[in-house]
């Protein structure tokens, strides 16, 4: 090892998987530095839910009054028809006693991860070039010809990692559907309900979420035939659509220009691995997901508390098995079970749309209750490790 007392780990990438990791990893007496590719960090997207599982991975990592300052309560969630016509819906206090989501804009949740992040070395400007590994740790090279060596590498930077594609031999693939997401101003007569709900037509969804000082947090999809589709969207596209519901338009009305951004949607197949030898790979670089689930940003955040849980014992070469035998099974059910989210909306014709209707309101609420217990609750890694 290069320090046979403190193990060290590089971690490339300064989202949000990558700061919960050096948080995670430095709790436990590890030696850690970041480097991440932008000159500056700027959030990508603008708001995102946190479940019960993930709420609960960061209050390990020490953040839990600092979150419950930034968080909205989400507890009902519900899919409807475009005219506001509910077809199914839960709530997450009714499944988990006690419990809500948040919503937090990643402005905000980035702030109190790098707070959280203490001593922890972060190096902007630093765009990877290479990477070797051996038997002892990884060395790294970064374009402006700064080098580094750990035990572990991290790969935490994203769906186009390179260094996950040449561990795991995957790429991202486009997914058929983009659209446009944005924050809004505060929404006058339309005040917080705690209420996270999605419209479903054929070929195109909208979804909003309440969000601190009377906002929301909206997106449109629909379906494209190649990831350029998502350049061509404009606020009126979203707003002669469908019929939405008038609090869908006035969350559409109350977003400056300035504030809409486009996006197309690439996901990965369920991982079959994440990582290699002494590379270990989290989040987006792991398993990039369809965001059906609203559970990307939750599971970059549980594989940082489990990372954290299998380096526990400063045995670099245990990592990866047990981080490994932690994640694998659960992410890849995560991988699944978003990419069958889209199913409905955006891949089905409209008579199987109208079936699969039926079936979500006669089915969906009795084994709610019994999915949520099971995918919001975090594992108890330290105990797993």
């Amino acid at each position: 090892m290069p320090n046979a007392i403190t193990p060290s780990a590089i971690i490339v990438g300064a989202g949000i998987g990558g700061l919960s990791a050096a948080i995670a990893l430095s709790r436990t007496g590890w030696r850690v530095s970041i480097y991440e590719q932008a000159e500056q960090l700027v959030p990508m997207g603008a708001a995102l839910s946190l479940w019960p599982n993930a709420i609960d991975a960061l209050d390990t990592l020490g953040l839990h009054d600092a979150l419950r300052g930034i968080g909205e309560p989400v507890d009902e969630v519900a899919v409807a028809e475009p005219d506001g016509t509910r077809i199914a819906a839960f709530r997450v206090s009714q499944c988990l006693p006690g419990c809500t989501g948040l919503m937090v804009t990643r402005s905000d949740l980035q702030a109190i991860l790098l707070a959280g992040l203490g001593e922890v070395p972060l190096h902007l400007g630093h765009r990877l070039s290479g990477w070797q590994a051996d038997g002892q740790g990884v060395s790294v090279q970064f374009e402006n010809g700064v080098a580094a060596r750990a035990d572990l590498l991290v790969a935490a930077d994203g769906i186009w990692s390179a260094v996950a594609k040449a561990v795991s031999g995957v790429t991202a693939s486009h997914a058929g559907y983009g659209g446009l997401l944005a924050l809004s101003d505060a929404v006058p007569d339309h005040p917080a309900q705690a209420l996270g709900i999605e419209h479903w037509a054929h070929g195109e969804r909208f979804g909003q979420f309440d969000i601190q000082n009377g906002r929301r947090y909206w997106y449109f999809m629909r379906n494209e035939g190649d990831a350029s589709g998502s350049a061509a969207m404009t606020r009126d596209a979203v707003q002669q659509t469908q019929g939405w519901t008038e609090a869908a338009r006035a969350a559409v009305v109350a977003t400056p220009d300035d504030k809409l951004v486009g996006f197309s949607i690439h996901a990965k197949p369920p991982p079959c691995i994440l990582g290699k030898g002494r590379i270990i790979l989290l989040g987006d670089a792991a398993h990039a997901m369809e965001p059906n689930l609203g559970q990307g940003a939750c599971q970059a955040i549980e594989d940082a508390v489990a990372l954290g849980a299998a380096a526990r014992k400063g045995d670099a070469d245990a990592v990866l098995p047990a981080y490994q035998r932690m994640r694998l099974k659960r992410v890849r059910q995560f991988v699944s079970l978003s990419r069958q989210g889209s199913m409905v909306a955006h891949r089905m014709p409209r008579w199987q749309m109208a079936v699969a209707r039926v079936f979500m309101r006669t089915i969906f609420v009795p084994l709610t209750p019994f999915q949520i217990r099971r995918l919001y609750r975090l594992p108890d890694y330290e105990s797993m490790a």
